[in-house]
């Protein structure tokens, strides 16, 4: 029904995480999980921006490869906010290995890296939901989904 919310526990975002969604996880990203809090959420993984690289058609090569080769723990702490079928990420803070990056100097990393965005064109961030969400909002161990 139109308008209706449907909660999905932190439980529940991990266990789709794990089971629904492992086949859609981008190479060179292994053990995606989150926590949710009010108005935030934090991901844990480990990333390989090599194998990201190549699994996007790009030689994992340059600078980030140079600087980031080899696996490493991900922890971001990202805010959501989504209205209309839209759902704008805005990274706060990101912790690569040993390396602390700002917001948005990781939002350049991800455009240059693994999307089809042209860094500097405009928000990385920004993603479409999919047809039946009209929005997503995030409260203490859980997401709240508004359907269209």
């Amino acid at each position: 029904m139109p308008g209706e919310a449907v909660v999905f526990t932190e439980a529940e975002v991990n266990s789709l995480l794990k089971y629904e969604y492992e086949a859609e996880t981008p190479a060179g990203v292994r053990d995606p999980s989150v926590r949710i809090f009010q108005d935030y959420a934090t991901l844990h993984a480990y990333i390989d921006i090599g194998k990201m690289q190549q699994a996007g058609g790009r030689p994992a090569e340059g600078l980030w490869a140079l600087l980031f080769s080899g696996e490493r723990e991900l922890n971001a702490k990202f805010r959501l906010r989504s209205t209309d079928g839209q759902a704008f990420v805005e990274i706060e803070n990101v912790q690569f290995g040993d390396t602390i990056l700002p917001g948005a100097l990781l939002d350049w990393l991800i455009a240059a890296t693994i999307s089809d965005t042209d860094p500097g064109s405009g928000p990385a961030n920004r993603v479409s939901l999919p047809e039946k969400i009209r929005a997503v909002h995030l409260e203490p161990e859980r997401a709240v989904v508004v359907v269209n």
